[in-house]
């Protein structure tokens, strides 16, 4: 038993030495990727013509349609069916109501509030840079005998951000 264990420990890295043999098109393609390609194409991807690449806008097709003649002049075939693209169907939410209240009185959306922001599953919020709206912090919104993290806080024609409401004290927001 102990003999058959010692012959598995010893043959172990000696297979795994001969599983390290580079095959060959992987050596010459990884050869061909240059720093400077990288760059180019990072920036063509990032660039203000790719709009931020949301999905569903035009940024974003002309980001997909770069990448798949990318593919196309290195000569990487198309896996779907002779298409560099998977089609799928593409919700977009909007709001076709909204009510706010508080403490009795009404808010109007679109004249008293709006959403001029996205924001992501993250938590982090953008604004359309046409809205020039500016983006506050309002830590966790407590306001109360202990804490008051909107004291000094003007959000008068800005985004204001506030994470969710706890009543222990707030933690630093890096």
């Amino acid at each position: 038993m102990k003999l058959s264990l010692c012959v598995v420990v010893c043959l172990l890295p000696a297979a795994a030495l001969l599983a390290q043999v580079a095959d060959k098109r992987s050596v010459r393609f990884s050869n061909e990727v240059k720093i400077e390609d990288l760059q180019k194409n990072l920036a063509i991807i990032a660039g203000a013509e790719m709009e931020g690449r949301e999905t569903g806008t035009e940024g974003q097709a002309r980001a997909a349609d770069f990448i798949a003649g990318y593919y196309k002049r290195i000569g990487l075939k198309p896996g779907n069916n002779g298409s560099y693209f998977q089609y799928y169907p593409l919700l977009k939410d909007s709001v076709l109501q909204s009510a706010l209240n508080i403490n009795g009185r009404e808010f109007r959306y679109g004249a008293d509030y709006t959403f001029p922001a996205t924001i992501t599953n993250t938590g982090a919020i953008y604004t359309s840079p046409e809205l020039g709206l500016e983006i506050v912090w309002g830590g966790y919104g407590i306001t109360d005998s202990v804490y008051n993290n909107l004291a000094g806080i003007d959000a008068r024609g800005k985004v204001s951000r506030a994470g969710r409401s706890s009543r222990r004290a707030p933690r630093a927001v890096h």
